[in-house]
């Protein structure tokens, strides 16, 4: 899925592209597109095949630490459509940090924190502050990895992301549809007009 950069992310107009879910002779990426020229900077390059190797799916970009600079937020997995998919190995929701634009460099990725490993959500990814506290909480869709949506939020009150990446902050997480077959893609919208947003999936 390609994902078209806010303006100031990179020093060109930008397309970030997620490869890797079909089977290829190489491993998959994140990358980030030139428009322009066509040239392909690397955000992140996963580093093998087999159990190493990751399929990118859905990003978005948020702020994470406060810096002013946009980061990019993704969700990754294991597994590949072919050959036919075997057990999932690994489903990851992750937090690649923008290296300023003075840093952008083609082929160095951007610093990455896991946020989410295991068994984690593997296809899409939305951000929303659902309990109004000023940080976003993920909600994202296990296809692959445990056939639901969950909703991901750092565990305490007045702390934001990077308290989890430190290690000083839980994550927070509740499953809100398991029983729906294997949901693909989410949309946060107010469907029925009563002022609370809903999550609207597709399976």
């Amino acid at each position: 899925e390609a994902l078209v950069s806010p303006d100031g992310v990179f020093p060109f107009e930008a397309l970030v592209v997620a490869q890797g879910f079909l089977s290829a002779p190489f491993p998959g990426r994140l990358t980030a597109i030139n428009v322009t020229g066509g040239e392909e900077y690397i955000i992140d390059q996963s580093v093998g095949l087999g159990n190493l190797s990751r399929a990118y799916h859905n990003s978005l970009f948020y702020d994470m630490d406060g810096d002013g600079l946009l980061d990019i937020i993704s969700v990754r997995t294991g597994e590949r459509v072919f050959p036919q998919p075997k057990p999932p190995t690994a489903g990851e929701l992750v937090w690649f940090k923008n290296p300023g634009l003075d840093n952008i460099q083609q082929n160095v990725g951007w610093k990455e924190n896991i946020l989410v490993d295991g068994l984690g959500p593997d296809i899409d990814v939305k951000a929303y502050d659902l309990d109004g506290d000023g940080v976003p909480e993920f909600i994202a869709t296990h296809f692959f990895t445990g056939d639901k949506i969950t909703i991901y939020g750092v565990g305490e009150v007045g702390k934001d992301w990077t308290s989890v990446v430190s290690g000083d902050v839980d994550i927070r997480s509740v499953d809100v549809s398991t029983d729906q077959g294997k949901p693909f893609g989410i949309e946060i919208v107010d469907l029925d007009g009563n002022g609370r947003v809903d999550i609207l999936a597709t399976n």
